[in-house]
Parts: C-alpha cells; sequence; structure tokens
C-alpha cells in the first residue's frame, strides 16, 4: 500500500516538473528558515541565564504616569536614579545584595552629587568617551567608546562574569579603577600586559587598568566593554 502511495507522489510530481520545482524549493527554504529561526530565538530566550542564580536576579525598574496633554499615560523604564539603591536596602533586608550599573546611553540622566552618595543633584556625565594610550614609543592611540558604563565596586561578584585578569573584589575598589573587555584590551595594548595601564578619558581624567574580563555574550543585556568605578563620580 505504502508503495503505491509512494509511485502515484512520484508520477504526480512529474507531470509537472515546474510547480513540483517550486512547492519543493519553498518547502525546503520554509524549513531552513525555521531552523535557523528556531536557534536564534532558543538563544535569545536564554538572555543573561549564563550567571549561577540568574533566577533570583531582579532588575529595578520605574513606571510611573505623566499628562501628555491629551490623557495621562502609564510609562516604564529600566532605569532609576542612584538613591533606589539605599531605599531597597533599608525598606527590603529580605535583599542579600545591591549593585548599579550606569550605561553610557544613560549618562545624561543620572541623578548623583558626590562620590558614592545618593542625596538628589545632577551629575554632569558625559556621554561622549574618547579614551587616549601613550605607548613606549609616546605615539597616542585614541578610541572612540560606545559601551562604556561605571559599575559598583560589587559588581563582579554580583554577576558571575568572569574575570580573566584581576580580583572580583578588588578590580573596581578605587576611584581611578577601569576594567576591560578581553577584545578591548587587546584592542588597546595588542599582546602587552594591560594592567597598571594608564588611559586619558576625554583628556581630563587617568584611570588605571585593574582588570580584563571575558567578552559578554550577545545575549546580555549588560552589553559593556569597559567598566568605570563608581566611586569616581
Amino acid at each position: 500500500m505504502l508503495l503505491n502511495y509512494l509511485k502515484l507522489s512520484l508520477r504526480l510530481l512529474a507531470r509537472n516538473p515546474f510547480f513540483t520545482f517550486i512547492n519543493v524549493a519553498g518547502l525546503s527554504i520554509g524549513f531552513a528558515v525555521f531552523c535557523i529561526l528556531w536557534q536564534h530565538a532558543t538563544f535569545e530566550l536564554k538572555s543573561d541565564q549564563f550567571h549561577p542564580d540568574h533566577e533570583r536576579i531582579f532588575r529595578l525598574y520605574n513606571d510611573f504616569y505623566y499628562n501628555t496633554g491629551v490623557d495621562w499615560t502609564l510609562a516604564f523604564f529600566g532605569t532609576g536614579p542612584p538613591v533606589f539603591a539605599t531605599i531597597v536596602r533599608e525598606k527590603f533586608p529580605e535583599v542579600e545584595s545591591i549593585t548599579r550599573l550606569i550605561h553610557q546611553k544613560n549618562f545624561d540622566e543620572v541623578r548623583w552629587s558626590g562620590p558614592q552618595t545618593d542625596t538628589a543633584g545632577w551629575s554632569e556625565l558625559k556621554t561622549k568617551m574618547i579614551l587616549t594610550y601613550i605607548d613606549h614609543q609616546e605615539e597616542e592611540h585614541s578610541f572612540n567608546e560606545t559601551k562604556a558604563a561605571y559599575a559598583d565596586p560589587n559588581f563582579f561578584r554580583f554577576f558571575s562574569i568572569p574575570l580573566l585578569i584581576g580580583h572580583p573584589d578588588q578590580v573596581l575598589n578605587r576611584a581611578d579603577a577601569i576594567v576591560l573587555s578581553e577584545s578591548t584590551a587587546v584592542r588597546y595594548f595588542g599582546s602587552e600586559d594591560p594592567i597598571g595601564k594608564t588611559l586619558r578619558l576625554n583628556n581630563r581624567e587617568s584611570f588605571t587598568v585593574t582588570g580584563v574580563f571575558r567578552d559578554l555574550p550577545h545575549n546580555t543585556h549588560l552589553n559593556v566593554e569597559l567598566l568605570i568605578s563608581t566611586l569616581n563620580i
């Protein structure tokens, strides 16, 4: 019976070769696209799940109503002023640990008035970041960075991001500390040891490389290539 069905199917396919080609090609492309998109979707759905305790990590966000001039609208933001960290510590003792990460795109929105303080006041953080390194031949090498961030000293203890060089408790515990991703360190210093090297930010501030972390996977919302200690702001 199955053999007869197979013969009949082959005869029908051979009867109209042009339409057979179109149908088979379309089906093949559809299966190929499905396989590719399935792998991509599965990868993206595992975003930030490379942290061992990812199910216990939560992101603080804001939601508030604002008047558009016509009616009131509810808005959600995945950012908040640094004072939130202090409030969470005081109001929710069950929170074991908290850390802050300030992405470069949010620098001009940061409410921070002094080193590690949470009082109100706008701190001027430049979104444009040009880092300069002067090599042994006194030649300047400058890079325009777009994936920088400020991070609390406990950042590498809070998140399980592997450090290739440096200790999680020490790489961000000084005001002039800067930690680079593996690829960023190679971009600046090649095969040289980056630890102890000095980088100038916008020709105003100097930072010392204290550590190197492994490049983050693409399915993470952290998306940073260099980190500066929040003790600097």
